[in-house]
C-alpha cells in the first residue's frame, strides 16, 4: 500500500475569524500539514493506518495531515449516508418546507393511514423525528416512539418523502439539483458525490471520496458553519450530534407488520434485520459516544465527545471535536472494523504536549528540560516571522528548544490584535502565531504564548472584553499540545495604569482569575503568569489555579536565590521560568555587542538553571532581539567586530552538554 505523508504545499484555502479565533477551511483543494505540526505522532499514524487497510485521511485543525490510499475513489458508504439524510431534514425545517420535526408524515403519505389495522392504525402516528432517529417502527409491530429500529426499509420511506415530497426532487434530478447546489458544491467537494451511486439499484446510496466526506465532517465540527456561511444553524447542527435516545429505550423485538405496498428498501433486502442495541449512543443518524443503561462508554478509549458516521462495508467517518479532527475510511477490511480500536490508535497519535510533572516539564512523555529565547514581536509581519522561523533549527542544534511570542508583541513592535469585545483575533497576527506554533511543534519545540502586552494600543473595551480575549486565544489554540500561555507581560509594570480601569492586571488576583477562565475553557491548557515584583509573585504562584510562576528579571538580578526564595515562600511542585531575563538592563548595549560583564551574568543564568532542577530561563536582549530592525538569527560572538548572540546558544550548549 502507498502511503501519501503530507508536505506543507500551499493550496487554495479559507480561513473565518470570528467567536473562538480562526477556523481554516479547505478551498478547491485542501491544505495540508505534516502530522508533527498538528501534534501528531506519525508512527502511530502509520500504525492507524495499517490495522485498517483501504483509503482514508486524517484532518486536524482544517487541514489534511495524513492521508493513505485513494483519495478521489467515490465508494457507496452504506449507512455511514445516513447523516446527510438528516442534514437535509434540518435544512428542511429551517427553510419552512416543514413546520416541526414532530409533523406526522402521512400528511406526504397517506397510505400510511390504511396500514395495519389490527395494531391502532399506528402508522398514521409516525413523525419526522421518529424517522430520523429509527425509532418510526415501520414494518414491525411496535408503536413509534416505544423502540429502537433500525431498518432499511423505514430508511427507504424516510428518504422518498424527504427528498421526492419534501423537495420535489426525482431520482434523476437530486444531485444536480438539490445535493450539488445546496450542500457539495459549497463545500467545494472535488470527486462529485453522488445520492445515486452507479452500480447500487437503491436510490439514495451516497456515493463519496474520502476526501470529500471529510468535509461533511469538517462542516458539522465547524457547527453547520462553512467559511461564514451558516448552511445549518449551529443549534441544529450541535443537536444532530448531541441528542442520543434514552438509553433505557427498548429494541424492537421485530414482530413484522404490513408496509405500504411496493416499499423498496436503501440496504438490506430481509424485513427481518437482527437489531442491535442502540446503547444510548443513537443521535438522528449519528453514532456518538454515549452511555448505555449499564454506564459503559460506547467507544471507551475515545474522547466523550465524539460522533460518527457507521456504515456496513467498514465504511467511517470520526469527528472529534476536543481534538478538533475528522478522520475517514472507508471499505475498510472485515477483520478491522473495532470501531473503539481504530479510535484508540487514532487517539494515541495525538502527541500528549507540554505538562508538568511536579517541578519538571514533560514534552510527550519525556523529560524535557526547558531553554528558552524570548522573541515576542515575532507576528509582527510574515517576513519577521519567517526569519524567527528560519533559525528554529539553529536553536534546536544548541539545545535551546523553547520561544516566548505576545499576541500583543513589545517594545520591538507592538498591536492590538482584538476586536474591542475581545472575541475575534485578526488573522494576520493569529496565522502567523500559528505557523510559528506548527514549525515549533514539528521541531520539538515549545512556544510560551503571551496574550496581553502593556505598552500595545488596548482596545478592549471592558473587563468582559478583557476574560473574551482570553477564551478567545485559548480556544483557538487547543489543538497544540506545545504550547503554554502567559497571561500578561510583566503583570507589575507601572505601564498596566493607562487600563487599569478597564482592568488591572497590576493585581495578582486578576492573573489568578484569567488563569482561571484559560483551565475552564481548555483544562489540559499549561497557563501562568508574574512579573518582576516578587512579592506579587508569590502569590500569582502560590495559586492552584496557576500551573508555572512566568516571572522576570527588570534589572542585574540572580535566578538562583529568587527561584529558591519563591520555593521557600511556598510555590512547590510546579516549574518557575525566568521568561525575560535582565529586562532593561539589556537596553544599555549597542546591538550585538556585550561586555565580558553583561555575558558572564547570562552564563552565570544558565548555570543557575543548570543546578536548579526546577528552573528555566529564557534569553532576552533588547538591542538584538527587541529593538527594530529585529534579528532572531545568532550572529556572532558578540563583539564590536562580530556582534550577535551566538556566545551564548555557545555556552547553552556546553552546559547541556556537561550535563
Amino acid at each position: 500500500m502507498k502511503l501519501f505523508i503530507i508536505s506543507a504545499i500551499c493550496f487554495a484555502t479559507s480561513t473565518i475569524y470570528g467567536q473562538g479565533g480562526d477556523q481554516t477551511y479547505p478551498g478547491v483543494t485542501w491544505e495540508t500539514r505534516r502530522p508533527a505540526e498538528a501534534g501528531m505522532d506519525e508512527a502511530k499514524l502509520d500504525a492507524f493506518r495499517d490495522y485498517l487497510g483501504s483509503h482514508g485521511c486524517v484532518v486536524r485543525s482544517g487541514k489534511m495531515i495524513y492521508t493513505w490510499g485513494s483519495q478521489s475513489e467515490c465508494d457507496y458508504v452504506f449507512s455511514a449516508e445516513k447523516p446527510w439524510y438528516a442534514h437535509f431534514l434540518w435544512k428542511a425545517l429551517e427553510e419552512g418546507r416543514i413546520p416541526s420535526l414532530d409533523q406526522k408524515v402521512n400528511i406526504w403519505e397517506p397510505r400510511l393511514n390504511d396500514l395495519n389495522a389490527d395494531l391502532g392504525y399506528k402508522d398514521r402516528n409516525i413523525t419526522w423525528r421518529h424517522l430520523a432517529n429509527q425509532t418510526s417502527c415501520y414494518g414491525v409491530s411496535d408503536n413509534p416512539g416505544e423502540a429502537f429500529n433500525y431498518n432499511d426499509y423505514q430508511m427507504a420511506l424516510f428518504w422518498d418523502l424527504l427528498f421526492l415530497k419534501v423537495y420535489g426532487m426525482t431520482y434523476e434530478n437530486v444531485d444536480s439539483t438539490l445535493l450539488h447546489p445546496m450542500l457539495t458544491d459549497i463545500l467545494q467537494c472535488q470527486d462529485d458525490p453522488t445520492f445515486i451511486k452507479s452500480g447500487h439499484s437503491s436510490q439514495g446510496s451516497l456515493g463519496i471520496s474520502v476526501r470529500d466526506f471529510a468535509r461533511f465532517g469538517l462542516l458539522y465540527l465547524r457547527e453547520g458553519n462553512w467559511q461564514g456561511n451558516q448552511l445549518i444553524s449551529a443549534e441544529h447542527a450541535g443537536a444532530a450530534v448531541t441528542s442520543p435516545l434514552p438509553a433505557e429505550l427498548p429494541t424492537s423485538v421485530e414482530v413484522l407488520a404490513g408496509v405500504i405496498e411496493g416499499q423498496r428498501t436503501i440496504g438490506r433486502v430481509a424485513r427481518v434485520q437482527k437489531q442491535g442495541p442502540h446503547l444510548g449512543s443513537y443521535s438522528w443518524l449519528w453514532w456518538v459516544n454515549g452511555v448505555d443503561h449499564e454506564g459503559n462508554r460506547n467507544w471507551p478509549d475515545a474522547p466523550a465527545d465524539t460522533y460518527m458516521a457507521i456504515g456496513g462495508g467498514g465504511n467511517r467517518m470520526a469527528v472529534i471535536p476536543s481534538l478538533d479532527m475528522v478522520a475517514v475510511w472507508l471499505s475498510v477490511k472485515k477483520e478491522s472494523r473495532d470501531v473503539n480500536r481504530a479510535l484508540k490508535l487514532l487517539v494515541d497519535g495525538v502527541q500528549s504536549g507540554i505538562k508538568v510533572q511536579g517541578d519538571r516539564f514533560l514534552l510527550n512523555g519525556e523529560p524535557f528540560d526547558m531553554w528558552g529565547i524570548r522573541t515576542a514581536s515575532a507576528t509582527m509581519n510574515q517576513a519577521t516571522t519567517d526569519q524567527l522561523i528560519a533559525q528554529l533549527d539553529e536553536y534546536k542544534a544548541h539545545g535551546v528548544n523553547s520561544v516566548a511570542v505576545y499576541y500583543m508583541g513589545s517594545s520591538g513592535g507592538k498591536w492590538n490584535p482584538f476586536s474591542p469585545d475581545g472575541k475575534s483575533i485578526d488573522p494576520g497576527h493569529q496565522a502567523r502565531m500559528k505557523q510559528i506554533i506548527e514549525a515549533c511543534a514539528a521541531r520539538d519545540m515549545v512556544v510560551i504564548v503571551g496574550i496581553f502586552y502593556q505598552h500595545a494600543p488596548f482596545g478592549l473595551k471592558d473587563a468582559e472584553a478583557v476574560r473574551n480575549a482570553v477564551h478567545t486565544v485559548t480556544r483557538s489554540l487547543k489543538p497544540y499540545k506545545n504550547v503554554i500561555i502567559n497571561i500578561a507581560n510583566e503583570q507589575n509594570s507601572r505601564g498596566w495604569e493607562d487600563s487599569a480601569e478597564t482592568y488591572d492586571f497590576r493585581n495578582p488576583s486578576n492573573i489568578i482569575e484569567l488563569c482561571r477562565i484559560v483551565h475552564q475553557q481548555d483544562p489540559d491548557r499549561l497557563v501562568g503568569g508574574g512579573g518582576y515584583d516578587h512579592d506579587k509573585n508569590e502569590i500569582i504562584g502560590k495559586s492552584s489555579d496557576v500551573d508555572i510562576l512566568l516571572f522576570d528579571t527588570a534589572g542585574d538580578e540572580d535566578s538562583g536565590p529568587l527561584y529558591s526564595r519563591f520555593v521557600s515562600a511556598g510555590i512547590s511542585g510546579k516549574p518557575i521560568v525566568n521568561v525575560e531575563l535582565f529586562g532593561s538592563w539589556s537596553k544599555n548595549e549597542v546591538k550585538g555587542v556585550y561586555t565580558d560583564y553583561k555575558k558572564q551574568r547570562y552564563c552565570d543564568e544558565i548555570d543557575r538553571a543548570a543546578t536548579y532542577e526546577g528552573l528555566s530561563v529564557f534569553f532576552h536582549s533588547n538591542t538584538w532581539c527587541q529593538e527594530p530592525p529585529l534579528r532572531y538569527d545568532l550572529g556572532g560572538q558578540g563583539t564590536s567586530s562580530d556582534p550577535g548572540i551566538r556566545w551564548y546558544f555557545d555556552y547553552v550548549a556546553k552546559q547541556i552538554k556537561c550535563k
